[in-house]
This record gives C-alpha cells, structure tokens and sequence, in this order.
C-alpha cells in the first residue's frame, strides 16, 4: 500500500497506512526484526533522519539509502476474512466480520453475539435463514 501511494504521490494516504500498521503492530506480543526493519525502510521516504537513526539502533553500520525497497509478498495480501452485512427482514442492521470459508450456522451465531444486531433478535422467532457465504446473511423474523 505505501509503495503504491509513493509512486501515485499520494503521501498523505501512504502516512495513513503506515499509521494503521502501527496501531495494529501496537496489539501484537513481539515484532519480528524483518518486520521492522521493513517498516523503516518504508518510512525512509517520509521521515529520512529518524529512518536512519533507528537503522542504525537496529544495529546496522551502513546507511538505509543503499537498501533495497521492501516488495509486498502476494501470499500475505490475501484477506482470510470478510465483513459480512447482516439483513433483518431485508434491513440492513449491521456488519459482522467473519473467515471467508465461513458456514451458515457459525455466521449466524456471530450475528447473535453483535449486540447491535442481536437486539432486533431478542424474544423473536426465526422464520428463515439465508446465508450466501462471503456475501450476505439474511434473517426473516415471524
């Protein structure tokens, strides 16, 4: 996402990105070293001298300039889930956030657990069910 907002010269959306990773690396246990050291990399463009300081913190002796730009690697990209909206009777009353290889009942237990969806839910019956995977879950009400 960065490299191809550095090379559209779109560098607000490319510090927006970098800005998502770090909120979401804030979460993880640990990071790996090649994970950061790519991170740095790609804010070289952006932030040239704090780059080079924590290039050299990381414990290398050269300068980052000579370094070759990190590639996204494709495996990596793909998105293992999918928000899903939700229909109660044909209503959009929300999203849930479920695995692509998701099975209808498993999509509607989650949908039951989502308190903004799960109030339309509450002491009414279910009529019908239709879930068609990765794309939408529908729940008709009696």
């Amino acid at each position: 996402k960065v490299t191809e907002e550095i090379e559209g010269t779109r560098f607000n959306t490319g510090i927006s990105a970098m800005m998502e990773f770090i909120n979401a690396a804030y979460k993880w246990e640990m990071l790996s070293r090649p994970i950061v050291e790519s991170f740095v990399l790609l804010l070289s463009p952006y932030a040239p001298h704090i780059a080079e300081e924590l290039w050299f913190r990381l414990g290398h002796d050269g300068t980052l300039s000579y370094e070759p730009f990190p590639k996204a690697d494709p495996q990596y990209l793909k998105e293992s889930t999918v928000v899903l909206p939700v229909q109660i009777n044909g209503k959009m009353r929300g999203t849930i956030r479920v695995e692509e290889s998701c099975e209808a009942e498993e999509a509607f237990k989650v949908a039951l657990e989502d308190g903004k969806i799960s109030k339309y839910l509450v002491g009414k019956s279910v009529k019908k069910r239709i879930y068609v995977s990765g794309k939408i879950l529908n729940v008709i009400l009696n």
